[in-house]
């Protein structure tokens, strides 16, 4: 496919660091379905993967 807007991945991985400077892109994104799975590294291990919420995620207030 061809364009000026090629499709994102669907998967990325990144640092912690470089997660810290874009969570808040990186959640939209998971939101609009942008992406489909997210996995933090720290020190080249992974740490986190994350995803978009299913039909009926928890909130995070009742984890607490």
């Amino acid at each position: 496919m061809t364009g000026s807007n090629p499709l994102p991945p669907l998967e990325v991985t990144d640092s912690a660091s470089k997660f810290k400077a874009k969570c808040l892109e990186i959640f939209d994104q998971l939101a609009a379905r942008k992406l489909t799975r997210v996995t933090v590294t720290k020190r080249g291990k992974a740490v986190a993967v994350l995803s978009p919420p299913g039909q009926k995620a928890i909130p995070l207030s009742h984890l607490y």
